[in-house]
């Protein structure tokens, strides 16, 4: 491994609503964000100025629309891990709520299938473009760029067809195909989780789908494919992580982040 200042650590972070972020921080804050609401030590790319920039919420709920103030997962796990590693950490970030994978059919405004030519909107070649843009960037820092992994959460959409429920395996490892091309990293970690079976009222998640979650067991017998078993998680309305899950979801993460790095 090179020394401290010659590379980069930079990950990828992709998926639907659950990673996109839905807890308010209004409401309910992650127990190790400062109130200066800036992710400490981690920069996430910013593709309308083509840039790396501090990860910053904003606790502004007054905006309608404004998912700036709704945090994930994924704040957790690599904040965390840059803690770990003494190091600052890159993130390239794409996600869309209510996106499926499957094509029968498609699910909300935009799909992850790895057929680009055959969605309504391709998120997936979206995320090429912008690890594109985004390595054309960190190459002008003249350091080793050191592609850490993939945390991935989706889903829940494509439990809404029978179609592409029963698709849901070939079609992931399709993505994870293509991902793994277009970053010419054929042992990229891919970082996964399940959905979880209950709402924070006892009550079976909306679009909890057992063939989904097996589908995602079996991809976790891959190599370099790595899975946290959410079946004890919750959510606040029945789609969505609550904050005790999204914070054990990223400090699970976390510990399978730390036990691959090289």
């Amino acid at each position: 491994m090179s020394s401290a200042v010659d590379y980069i650590d930079l990950w990828i972070v992709a998926g639907q609503s659950n990673t996109d972020g839905r807890i308010e921080l209004s409401k309910q804050r992650p127990s190790w964000l400062p109130y200066s609401n800036i992710v400490p030590n981690v920069k996430c790319f910013n593709s309308s100025n083509n840039r790396f920039e501090l990860w910053k919420y904003s606790d502004s709920s007054v905006v309608l629309n404004n998912n700036e103030d709704k945090w994930a997962y994924d704040s957790t796990a690599i904040f965390k891990y840059a803690n770990l590693v003494n190091k600052e950490q890159y993130v390239i970030k794409h996600s869309l709520g209510g996106s499926s994978i499957g094509l029968n059919p498609p699910a909300g405004n935009g799909q992850w299938n790895s057929n680009y030519h055959l969605v309504t909107r391709s998120l997936l070649r979206e995320l090429e473009d912008k690890y594109h843009s985004a390595m054309k960037v960190l190459n002008q820092k003249n350091k080793t760029i050191v592609l850490r992994g993939v945390l991935w959460h989706q889903g829940e959409s494509d439990s809404n067809s029978k179609e592409n429920e029963n698709a849901y395996y070939h079609n992931l490892s399709s993505v994870i195909k293509k991902i793994r091309e277009f970053t010419h990293c054929s042992n990229l970690p891919f970082i996964f989780a399940t959905i979880p079976k209950q709402s924070k009222q006892s009550k079976q998640s909306k679009q909890f789908s057992m063939i989904i979650n097996m589908a995602h067991f079996k991809l976790s017998k891959k190599k370099y494919s790595y899975i946290v078993d959410l079946h004890d998680g919750t959510t606040f309305d029945g789609i969505h992580f609550d904050g005790t899950t999204a914070e054990r979801l990223g400090n699970d993460m976390l510990k399978i982040m730390a036990s691959i790095r090289s």
